[in-house]
C-alpha cells in the first residue's frame, strides 16, 4: 500500500547572496520553492551520492543558477516554445558529458539554470514570448501573485518514482498543449480585474507539482548513468564554452581559485584550439585580481593564429602600460617604493615587447628613464649629505669632550646635523637615507640635552663655589665667581620651547642676588674693620695700631670692654686695649703697654 505524503511548500534558505534579477514565470519564492520540492523527489535516489543529511551538497550554487535562469545565465531568447524544448534537450546533453568530469558548484548552478527553463515551461505566460509592454506587466503580476500565494500551496507529489527522459522532446512536448488553452483563460482573468482570484487560484497546485515533478525528472536524466536519451553528444567546442564559464564562475562568483584550476585542466583537454577561449579565461583572471596568471592566458591565446591574435596583443601591451603608470603615479607620491621607477620601466619595456607599434610605451619608457636617472642623481646627493651629517656628530661630539669643553661650537654643530636631516627627511624618497638622517637628528638633539645640563650644573658650581668663597671672606673671589653664571649659561638659548630656558634664568637671578650679597657683606665687614680700628686707636698706647689689635679682636667683642688702666676684665674676653706687659709676652699689659727691652712682644695679648 502506497503512503501518500503531503508536502508543505515552505522552505526557509538563507546565505543565497547575488541573485541577479531575471524574467522567470515564477517569482523568487515559487522558484526556491520549486527547486526545493524537486530535490526532495531527487533525494530518494540520489540520497548517499549528492546530500548531506537532508541538504543538497551544492544547495547553493543550484538555487542561484534557478534565481539567475536561462535568460542571464545562457544568454538566450526563445521565439516559440519549440525553441525552448530544443534547449532544455541541448542542455542536459550538455550536463549529462560535463557529469563525466566530476559535479562541482558550477554543475550544480546549470542544473539549477536547467531547472529554471524547465519550471517555466509549465505555466502559463513562462516563456514569455511577448516581450510587449503589456506582456511583461501580465508576467510580473502573475508571478507577484503566486510568489504572495505559495506558502499556502499543498502539494502531493502525483508519483514518487523519478522518470528518465528517453526521449526529451516527446516529454515535454506532451504538456505545451494543455499550458497554451490555460494562458487564454488566465489572460482574460487578469483583463477582466478577477486576476488570481479566477482560475489561476484553482490550477496553480497542478501546475506547480507538475513543473516540480519535471524538473526533477530532467535532473534524473543528466545524473544517471547507463542510460542515454535522443538528442546529439555536445561538440567539443560547446564543451569548451561550458569549461570557460565553470572557470568564470568559480573565480568571479566563488572566489576560489584551487576549484577553477580544475577547470582549467579539464578545458585544455576538450579545447580544438580556440583562441577566444583562453582569451576569456584570461580576463576572468583578471577580474579576480590574478594578474599574471591573466597575462599568461593572454599570451597563450596570442600564440594562436587568427583574427582576435592582434587583439589579444594590444590588450597585453594596455595591461603594461597601465602597470607602468601606476607604478610611475607611485614613485611621484608619497613614501615611494625604492623600485617604482625600475619596475616601471621594466612594465613599459614589456609593453613594447608586446606590442612593439605601441607609442604611448615608448614615450613612457623614455620619461620613466629621464626620472630614474634625476632620481639617482638626488640619492648620491643624499648618501653624500648622510656622510656629511655623520662627520658632523662625530665633530661635535670632540668639541663637547674637549678640556675646556668647547659648548658652543658643539651645540651649533649638532644643529647643523639637525638642519641638514631635516633636509634628508623631507625628501623621503630613499627610506635608508632618511632612517639614517633621522636618527641621527634625535641622537644631536639628545647631545645637545645633555650639553646644556651639563651647562646648568656647571653653572650651579659656581654658585655653590662663590657661597663657600662668601663664607671664608674672599669678597672679591666670591664676587667673581657669581658673576661668571651669565657667561657659563649664555649658551643656552632664551627660548621658551628649550626646557632648560627657565632655569637658565632663575640662576641668573641668583648670580645677580648673590653679587649684591658679596658687596652687602664685603661693606659690612669693612665697617667692622674700620670700627675695630679706631677703638684700638682710643684706647691704646702710643705706637699700637689697628693693624695689631685687629686680629686679636673676637668679631662681636663689646667695645670698652676693659678694667681702668687697660687691665681687660676677663681672660678670654676679648683683647686687651692697653698692649703687654714690659718684658713679659702674653701678659696682660700695664698702662703705657710698651715691651722689655729685648724682649718680643705677644701679639694680641691674651
Amino acid at each position: 500500500m502506497k503512503r501518500k505524503t503531503v508536502w508543505r511548500v515552505c522552505w526557509v534558505l538563507a546565505g543565497l547572496g547575488l541573485i541577479a534579477s531575471n524574467a522567470n514565470a515564477w517569482g523568487p519564492e515559487a522558484q526556491r520553492s520549486v527547486m526545493n520540492t524537486s530535490l526532495q523527489l531527487l533525494r530518494g535516489v540520489y540520497s548517499q551520492d549528492y546530500f548531506e543529511n537532508t541538504r543538497f551538497i551544492f544547495h547553493d550554487d543550484l538555487i542561484k543558477g534557478a534565481q539567475d535562469g536561462y535568460e542571464l545565465a545562457l544568454k538566450t531568447n526563445f521565439q516559440s516554445e519549440s525553441d525552448a524544448v530544443n534547449e532544455i534537450l541541448n542542455q542536459i546533453q550538455l550536463l549529462r558529458e560535463a557529469r563525466q568530469y566530476g559535479i562541482g558548484g558550477y554543475f550544480a548552478y546549470r542544473l539549477g539554470v536547467l531547472g529554471a527553463l524547465v519550471a517555466d515551461l509549465h505555466m502559463p505566460f513562462g516563456i514569455g514570448l511577448d516581450k510587449s509592454v503589456k506582456g511583461e506587466q501580465l508576467r510580473r503580476e502573475i508571478n507577484g501573485d503566486i510568489d504572495a500565494q505559495i506558502a499556502n500551496l499543498k502539494t502531493t507529489p502525483m508519483r514518487r518514482e523519478l522518470y528518465f527522459m528517453r526521449s526529451p522532446a516527446d516529454y515535454l512536448r506532451s504538456d505545451l498543449s494543455y499550458v497554451k488553452d490555460a494562458e487564454a483563460i488566465v489572460a482574460g482573468d487578469y483583463a477582466r480585474g478577477t486576476g488570481y482570484n479566477g482560475y489561476l487560484s484553482q490550477s496553480v497546485q497542478p501546475y506547480f507539482m507538475k513543473a516540480v515533478q519535471a524538473v526533477a525528472d530532467a535532473w534524473h536524466t543528466v545524473l544517471r548513468q547507463g542510460e542515454t536519451p535522443e538528442g546529439k553528444t555536445p561538440s567539443r567546442e560547446s564543451m569548451t564554452w561550458y569549461f570557460v564559464d565553470d572557470i568564470q564562475y568559480l573565480l568571479v562568483v566563488k572566489d576560489n581559485v584551487e576549484e577553477a584550476q580544475e577547470a582549467y585542466a579539464q578545458l585544455t583537454h576538450v579545447n580544438p584550439g580556440i583562441t577566444e577561449a583562453y582569451d576569456k579565461v584570461g580576463d576572468y583572471f583578471f577580474a579576480a585580481g590574478a594578474k599574471d596568471r591573466a597575462v599568461q592566458e593572454w599570451r597563450y591565446a596570442a600564440s594562436f593564429s587568427g583574427p582576435s591574435r592582434q587583439g589579444i596583443i594590444k590588450k597585453i601591451g594596455r595591461y603594461y602600460v597601465e602597470q607602468g603608470k601606476e607604478l610611475l603615479d607611485a614613485a611621484e607620491g608619497p613614501h615611494p617604493p625604492e623600485r617604482a621607477l625600475d619596475d616601471a620601466i621594466v612594465a613599459f619595456r614589456e609593453a613594447i615587447a608586446s606590442d612593439p607599434g605601441n607609442s604611448q610605451a615608448s614615450d613612457l619608457l623614455n620619461d620613466a628613464q629621464i626620472k630614474l636617472r634625476e632620481r639617482n642623481e638626488l640619492l648620491k646627493q643624499t648618501i653624500e649629505m648622510v656622510a656629511s651629517i655623520e662627520r658632523d656628530m662625530k665633530e661635535a661630539g670632540r668639541l663637547a669632550g674637549e678640556t675646556p669643553p668647547q659648548y658652543e661650537i658643539a651645540i651649533n654643530t649638532f644643529n647643523q646635523v639637525i638642519s641638514k636631516a631635516e633636509d634628508v627627511a623631507n625628501n623621503d624618497m630613499f627610506p635608508e637615507q632618511t632612517a639614517a638622517a633621522k636618527k641621527a637628528a634625535s641622537d644631536a638633539q639628545a647631545a645637545i640635552n645633555n650639553i646644556l645640563n651639563d651647562v646648568l650644573d656647571d653653572a650651579q658650581d659656581a654658585l655653590d663655589d662663590g657661597d663657600a668663597l662668601l663664607e671664608r671672606r674672599s669678597f672679591e673671589e666670591a664676587s667673581t665667581k657669581f658673576e661668571s653664571v651669565p657667561g657659563i649659561l649664555s649658551v643656552i638659548p632664551n627660548d621658551s620651547s628649550v626646557p632648560q630656558s627657565e632655569q637658565k634664568q632663575k640662576l641668573i637671578d641668583q648670580s645677580a642676588q648673590k653679587v649684591k650679597d658679596v658687596s652687602s657683606a664685603k661693606q659690612r665687614f669693612e665697617i667692622e674693620q674700620k670700627r675695630l680700628a679706631e677703638q684700638a686707636e682710643q684706647g691704646g698706647a702710643p705706637g699700637a695700631t689697628p693693624e695689631a689689635a685687629a686680629p686679636g679682636a673676637m668679631p662681636g667683642a663689646a667695645p670698652g670692654n676693659t678694667m681702668p688702666g687697660g687691665m681687660p676684665g676677663m681672660p678670654g674676653m676679648g683683647g686687651m686695649q692697653g698692649g703687654t706687659m714690659p718684658g713679659m709676652p702674653g701678659m696682660p699689659g700695664m698702662p703705657g703697654g710698651n715691651a722689655m727691652p729685648g724682649m718680643p712682644t705677644a701679639p694680641g695679648g691674651m
